[in-house]
């Protein structure tokens, strides 16, 4: 399912005002998505979920064709790549519940019988996943490593301080400030939940499967993590959670999006799936 210009452009006005397009039944809005690729199927499935505003493009190295953390996965580990594509508009409870029914659907219809799941979650995707995770479906037991790159699991910055603004705009006496407020205030509800991280409705801690092992995945935007830039902004969209989170892989110098389709990220995430 690769993305063209037109893909990527209702994408992004998905992030913007997705729920408002969902409400409308507007036929801009769209529909969550899981697709096959790769060539025969295998028992064991890959489940790529892209974050805010992207394609599952996000995952393929640029320059590289056919090059992806799905395809060198099939080619190095035998799982099959499966892409989501979603509305990163709507609340990220909501699809959650949508994934753990598309997944049901995909894995009752597979060709042979399915064996193993492995989830790789790119920012918003990684909340997406463990969402979903938290829901009883014939999937679930099948779950066996949750990886999940650059994800806000303690609240995107960005969003904190727009929410911000938008509380000092409406406390605001002038009308027009109060006005600016409102705007402000029409992103979607996909934008908002990132404010709120792994706290959100659907998605505490308890996201955390038994039956699977997790991992996270950050960025720094300086070679060296404790420099104050590094501390303070993070990937330059998500800061490192905190020492106690499961599985903490971080890599100095790799941007919040590089951490999609970076070499030295694909590396730890095979020798994690490999038992290395």
């Amino acid at each position: 399912m690769g993305a063209t210009r037109v893909d990527k452009g209702i994408s992004v006005l998905n992030a913007i005002v997705g729920d408002h397009l969902d409400r409308r039944r507007n036929d801009l809005a769209i529909d969550m998505e899981c697709s096959r690729g790769g060539g025969a199927p295998t028992p064991k499935l890959c489940v790529l979920v892209h974050g805010l505003g992207c394609t599952e493009d996000v995952f393929d190295f640029p320059g590289r064709k056919r090059v992806s953390y799905g395809a060198l996965l099939e080619r190095d580990l035998g799982y099959t790549p499966v892409a989501v594509r979603y509305n990163t508009g709507l609340a990220i409870a909501q699809n959650g519940r949508l994934l753990a029914t598309r997944l049901d659907d995909f894995v009752a219809a597979y060709p042979i019988a399915v064996q193993e799941i492995v989830f790789i979650g790119h920012s918003m995707g990684g909340l997406v996943v463990g969402s979903a995770c938290l829901l009883e479906s014939r999937w679930a037991a099948l779950a066996r490593h949750v990886i999940c790159l650059g994800t806000p699991h303690e609240g995107a910055d960005l969003e904190k301080l727009t929410r911000t603004a938008v509380d000092v705009l409406h406390a605001a006496p002038s009308p027009i400030a109060r006005l600016l407020g409102n705007v402000l205030n029409l992103r979607s509800r996909g934008v908002k939940d990132l404010g709120h991280g792994a706290t959100h409705e659907g998605a505490g801690r308890g996201a955390w499967r038994a039956t699977a092992r997790h991992y996270v995945v950050a960025g720094t935007l300086t070679e060296d993590p404790a420099h104050p830039v590094s501390r303070a902004f993070g990937d330059a969209l998500v800061r490192a959670p905190g020492p106690a989170a499961p599985g903490l892989r971080v890599f100095p110098g790799i941007h919040h999006v590089a951490l999609a389709h970076d070499e030295r990220v694909y590396e730890q995430i095979r020798a994690w799936l490999g038992g290395a």
